[in-house]
């Protein structure tokens, strides 16, 4: 299930992104991506302390203002695709803490397994080109380290403490990457 739903992520994140909406798609998908598992983890560990609260609204309220804050008018087709992206991404770090319980290096490997299988599927269903070309091995070998670098150190700070301050800290580096056009 993370893996499925990481791929999904990026490739609804991504689809955002591409259509022009890189200030609105990056937060709004911080946003849930991070709300999910703070909502999973009163449920499932009770409420956080107080700190950690103040901490949660402080990073929403950053999130809004990096989107624009009052400035943004949010219109429901513009959100769909944000909204669902930080849905598989929330699920991403629901499933993926709770499959590291036991081991980091096996779940990450589960899950890679399962988004690049789900993905590669989805290029064939919808007849789309999935060989890289030859200049786009490189950043895909470097992107690829550094995604499982990101996800192996997610995990392992979910198992050393609570899930919904790793996914609430690891759903914040969505945002300043695609926010500020120009940036890259």
């Amino acid at each position: 299930m993370a893996g499925i739903g990481g791929g999904a992520g990026l490739a609804l994140l991504y689809s955002a992104l591409a259509s022009g909406q890189m200030s609105i798609a990056s937060p709004v998908s911080a946003l849930v991506a991070a709300g999910l598992p703070v909502l999973v983890g009163a449920f499932s560990e009770g409420l956080p302390g107080a700190g950690t609260l103040i901490g949660f609204a402080l990073a929403l309220v950053a999130i809004w203002l990096v989107s624009g804050g009052f400035g943004v008018k949010l219109q429901i087709e513009k959100i769909l695709l944000p909204l669902l992206s930080g849905v598989c991404f929330a699920v991403f770090f629901i499933f993926l803490d709770r499959g590291s319980s036991q081991s980091i290096l096996w779940p990450l490997v589960a899950t890679r397994i399962a988004s690049i299988t789900s993905l590669l599927g989805f290029s064939i269903a919808t007849r789309q080109p999935w060989v890289p070309t030859r200049d786009s091995w490189m950043p895909i070998i470097v992107s690829s380290l550094l995604d499982s670098a990101g996800n192996a150190f997610y995990a392992m700070s979910a198992r050393m403490g609570r899930m919904d301050v790793a996914a609430v800290l690891g759903s914040l580096t969505l945002v300043p990457l695609f926010c500020w056009p120009g940036l890259f």
